[in-house]
C-alpha cells in the first residue's frame, strides 16, 4: 500500500520532505490551471518521486435534480475531463455531497435511479482517458444518500462497470459505526481509500486512539494494494502533520503486517 496526502500542488516540496508517495488535490483546482501553470506543474511532478494521480471533488456548484437535460453536467466534463487527462488523472472521486443531496420533491428511489444515469454516463466519458471513477460514501452530516459503504457498493454491483468503482473513507465509515468486517465484501472493487481520524477530522498521528492497526488488517486480508490518502482538515502546521500522519501509518502497517 502507498500513502497519499490532500493538498494543493504549492505544497509538492513538503510532500516529498515527508517522505509520502502521493499526493491528491481537487478537480476545481487542477481544472483551474492556466496551460501555463499546467506545463510549470507538470515538470515540477516530473523532477519529483511525489505521483500524483487522483482528484476528489468531483462536481459541485449545481444540483443533479435540477439538471434535466445533462446540459450542465455534460458542459463541466467537456471543460475539465482533457485537463485532468493531459495532467495525469487516473482516479477521481465522487464525493460532491451538494451535487447529488437528495432536494425537496425528489424522492430516494428517483434520486437512486438518478445517481445511476449519471454513473453509467459518466463511465462512457471517462472511457477514452483511462479514467476511474471511485464511490465515496459521505456520513449522514454532510449528505443524504450515499451515506454508507454498503449503499456505495450497491451502486457498484448494479452498474457493473470496469471503470465505476467503490472507495472506502476511513473517517465516514467510523462516524456511521461500520463495521471493519463488512470491508470483506469489497474484494475486487475498493480501488481507493481515504483515511482522517474521526475526532474534528485531525490528520491521523501516531497513539492518536484511533484503531489504524484494524483497518490496515481488514484491507490486507482483501489483497487491497492501492492508496491510503488522508483528507484531513487543514491542520495549522501542515508538515509536522504530514510527517506525524507517516509515523502513524508506518507504524500501523508493520503491527498489521502489510
Amino acid at each position: 500500500m502507498k500513502l497519499g496526502f490532500c493538498t494543493s500542488i504549492d505544497n509538492l516540496e513538503l510532500v516529498e520532505k515527508a517522505g509520502i508517495d502521493y499526493m491528491e488535490s481537487s478537480v476545481g483546482a487542477v481544472a483551474g490551471w492556466t496551460d501555463e501553470e499546467t506545463k510549470e506543474n507538470l515538470k515540477k511532478l516530473a523532477n519529483s518521486p511525489v505521483k500524483f494521480e487522483s482528484c476528489n471533488s468531483l462536481i459541485g456548484g449545481f444540483s443533479l435534480y435540477e439538471d434535466a437535460d445533462w446540459s450542465k453536467t455534460d458542459a463541466y466534463f467537456a471543460r475539465v475531463l482533457p485537463r485532468l487527462a493531459e495532467v495525469g488523472m487516473k482516479t477521481l472521486v465522487f464525493g460532491s455531497g451538494g451535487y447529488r443531496r437528495i432536494i425537496d420533491g425528489v424522492t430516494p428511489e428517483a434520486a437512486h435511479e438518478r445517481i445511476l444515469q449519471f454513473l453509467d454516463r459518466l463511465s462512457g466519458k471517462i472511457k477514452p482517458y483511462g479514467i476511474t471513477i471511485v464511490i465515496e460514501p459521505l456520513n449522514t452530516n454532510e449528505c443524504n444518500i450515499l451515506t454508507s459503504s454498503k449503499e456505495a457498493e450497491g451502486y457498484v454491483r448494479e452498474l457493473n462497470l470496469p471503470n465505476i468503482q467503490l472507495l472506502v473513507d476511513y473517517y465516514h465509515f467510523l462516524l456511521e459505526s461500520e463495521r471493519l468486517t463488512v470491508i470483506d465484501d469489497y474484494k475486487g472493487i475498493l480501488k481507493h481509500t481515504h483515511i482522517a481520524n474521526p475526532v474534528k477530522r485531525f490528520t491521523p498521528a501516531p497513539f492518536d486512539g484511533v484503531d489504524y492497526v484494524g483497518w490496515f488488517r481488514a484491507l490486507k486480508k482483501i489483497g487491497y494494494d492501492g492508496l491510503i490518502v488522508a483528507e484531513p482538515r487543514r491542520p495549522d502546521d501542515l508538515f509536522a502533520a504530514m510527517q506525524g500522519y507517516k509515523a502513524a501509518m508506518d507504524m500501523a502497517m508493520a503491527e498489521a503486517g502489510v
